[in-house]
């Protein structure tokens, strides 16, 4: 969108905002079960990222920003073999939900009789959600009762969200 000092307009004036960050709650929860001596399942449910930020109504930046929120679940299934003793492997997929919202104000310009044209203040809101794939795997090796050793790889998960703007 535009603001109005690249329309020519003055420097848009305002407040600083107020604290746009807020207080965020991270849910996880990790389960596990032994179905025989040497298998075993897993499941995880957490919130891998997110952010929020929201200024006050009236800030000097609002043509840039006034609120921008992402949420994401990620829900990861796992198995595991435990080979002997000393070494075992899991796997596991990961299935992730985003939501993003971003709002802003924006100008609009109005057409007027006589071919003049004003501008007034609008709001833009953007609201995105999509799903996505990926894996992981690990190793463990003890090689003393006192020592464990662990290796893991998380694969990129490439989101690509749809939405609409109002």
């Amino acid at each position: 969108g535009r603001n109005p000092t690249a329309l020519g307009g003055t420097r848009p004036t305002g407040g600083d905002g107020g604290d746009a960050g807020n207080l965020g709650v991270v849910p996880n929860l990790y389960g596990s079960w032994q179905l025989s001596e040497k298998w075993f399942i897993g499941l995880g449910i957490g919130a891998p990222f997110g952010l929020m930020t929201e200024y006050d109504d009236g800030w000097a930046g609002q043509y840039h920003s006034n609120k921008f929120e992402i949420k994401t679940i990620n829900i990861n299934p796992s198995i595991a073999y435990k080979v002997n003793e000393k070494f075992s492997m899991g796997f596991g997929v990961s299935w992730q939900h985003i939501d993003a919202n971003y709002k802003k104000k924006t100008v609009v310009p109005v057409a007027l009789p006589g071919g003049r044209t004003v501008f007034t203040n609008g709001d833009a809101d953007l609201n995105l959600k999509g799903d996505a794939w990926g894996w992981n795997v690990g190793f463990m090796l003890q090689p003393t009762e006192d020592t464990r050793i662990g290796l893991s790889y998380r694969s990129k998960i490439k989101h690509t969200a749809k939405g609409d703007t109002d």
